[in-house]
């Protein structure tokens, strides 16, 4: 401990190392009596006097298939407060503005066809952003709905994209926009036309990262990415690799608890205490799990399905999260239509209903929440 003592490493240097210990170690050899204070039963209930302030939300996946009006609609009819929107390149600018390097061809046709999805998605023109503005602004004033997030990319000519949403983000009072990470960081040949290391990645993302906050000194916002497969992002250790040093009130993660399934599970207490202040946003889902090998490294396949039957214990999620005096939004993220096997509108507006009653009541148990 003296090592730890004398040399300059955070708190979560320390934790990782320990971390790394216990896996060396047999379990019997590295356990010790406990008098049950510091169980985590014990542990959580300290905070039970604390107060926290969720707000529910919506991602707009939630209903891919709809107008942005029918979205809006159906979140305000189902008692939502805030909604996270997707704001997509208008494909005539795009077009006009194409990637350099190896984001092009095939690449370029899928981001002009992405512009195209409906659901809650709008199409901003970065020369004229205005009229995206006026519309999302008349949306949210119609069905009195707060925007909690904006989604956009996190390519190599992002800064084009970024000023204007975050001019549109400042607009509509959204403090938070967040960076599709998979943009940048998925598959190596997407960004470096070649195989690139884990840190090339790193490097990349935390350069494009720190040149984004310098741009966006005259904006308060907060640049978030999500904990997701196939990018940087993808549990808590590689979230605080890219983040570690930057200020979280700048930057942070939205927590996707379900996904870190995808990694082969990590505790929910290690990663909240890894990420702490760095956590902004949760998304609010559930997913079934089945063991995959592959060359190297196992993994899983994660079905999404009920809140109630999938393998995140939500309630304790909560307590941790509580404990950790989280307050931020958390956004319903039900997949309705893969869950039920079929897009009937009817049938997915009960189910998303009935999801996100269930979380705001073990939100209300957890005291992370109260009806408006």
């Amino acid at each position: 401990m003296a090592y730890f003592i004398n040399e300059e490493c955070s708190r979560r240097a320390v934790l990782c190392a320990a971390v790394g210990a216990a896996v060396t170690y047999p379990r019997s050899l590295v356990a010790r009596p406990s008098d049950g204070r510091d169980s985590p039963a014990a542990t959580l209930g300290a905070a039970a006097g604390r107060k926290s302030n969720l707000r529910v939300a919506l991602i707009n996946a939630s209903w891919p298939s709809r107008t942005a009006e029918e979205v809006f609609q159906a979140s305000a009819r189902l008692g939502f407060e805030a909604i996270q929107c997707h704001v997509g390149i208008h494909p005539g600018w795009l077009q006009a503005h194409p990637p350099a390097g190896p984001e092009t061809g095939l690449w370029l046709a899928k981001r002009v066809a992405s512009c195209q999805q409906r659901g809650a998605q709008f199409h901003l023109d970065p020369d004229h952003p205005e009229e995206t503005i006026i519309a999302i602004k008349a949306l949210c004033s119609r069905h009195r709905l707060e925007i909690s997030c904006l989604y956009t990319g996190f390519q190599a000519h992002w800064l084009d994209v970024l000023l204007p949403v975050a001019q549109c983000a400042q607009a509509l009072g959204c403090k938070v926009i967040k960076l599709d990470g998979s943009s940048a960081s998925s598959e190596r040949g997407k960004v470096f036309g070649h195989s690139a290391s884990y840190r090339e990645w790193l490097d990349v993302s935390r350069g494009r990262l720190r040149e984004g906050l310098a741009a966006l000194q005259p904006y308060d916002v907060r640049l978030i990415f999500e904990t997701h497969p196939w990018v940087i992002t993808r549990n808590a250790q590689s979230c605080w690799r890219l983040l570690d040093g930057f200020d979280p009130r700048r930057v942070g993660i939205l927590l996707d608890v379900a996904n870190l399934w995808f990694e082969g599970n990590e505790p929910i207490e290690v990663a909240v205490d890894i990420l702490g202040d760095y956590i902004a946003q949760l998304h609010v889902k559930n997913v079934a799990v089945e063991v995959k090998r592959e060359a190297g490294h196992g993994g899983a396949t994660v079905p999404n399905v009920r809140l109630a039957n999938g393998v995140v214990d939500w309630p304790y999620v909560l307590r941790v999260l509580k404990n950790a005096n989280f307050a931020g939004d958390a956004a319903i993220e039900c997949f309705a239509a893969s869950i039920l096997g079929r897009d009937d509108p009817q049938a997915v507006d009960e189910l998303v209903k009935a999801e996100k009653e269930l979380f705001c009541r073990w939100a209300q148990q957890a005291g992370m929440w109260s009806p408006r």
